[in-house]
């Protein structure tokens, strides 16, 4: 089976990739990614098991696929079909009318099914609403022991 993914966003732009498993192109990268080591690090070192995605897809319907709802991921699975034909007439058999022992010439196609998903913030407010006196937090990118950390910026 292989997995072709185009991405549409809110401007028309697309990407394309391919994977063998459906289930592992649904897991946002930074879960994946949570608790497994980092490539290149001696001694090694490992992504916080706590890390994760901003971001989760969810499977939707589409009505008119030539005009997609921005944000959505099309995943195309290509995958094998068997059709049935009478020999005699060359036409397709559909299986509710194929009689039990008869003969028929069994094709195998490829077809690409198309899957969509909406891809969604797993988060869309922070804060406290009640507070009274609330003031705007600043950050900004620290290097402390040679990596990029964030902090708080006064």
């Amino acid at each position: 089976m292989l997995l072709i993914i185009s991405i549409i966003l809110s401007s028309p732009v697309k990407a394309a990739g391919a994977s063998e498993n459906l289930s592992e192109l649904l897991i946002p990268t930074l879960n994946g990614l949570a608790g497994k080591p980092i490539p290149g690090t001696s001694p090694v070192e490992y992504y916080p098991s706590s890390l994760k995605s901003a971001y989760k897809p969810t499977e939707t319907m589409v009505s008119d696929t030539n005009n997609l709802p921005v944000n959505t991921i099309v995943k195309y699975e290509i995958k094998e079909v068997k059709k049935y034909y009478d020999p005699m007439t060359g036409i397709e058999v559909p299986s509710a009318d194929r009689e039990p022992g008869g003969t028929y010439r069994e094709v195998v196609t490829k077809e690409e099914v198309a899957h969509y998903y909406k891809v969604s913030l797993t988060q869309t407010e922070y804060g406290d609403k009640k507070a009274t006196n609330a003031k705007p937090l600043y950050f900004k990118w620290t290097e402390v022991d040679g990596k990029k950390v964030l902090t708080q910026d006064g």
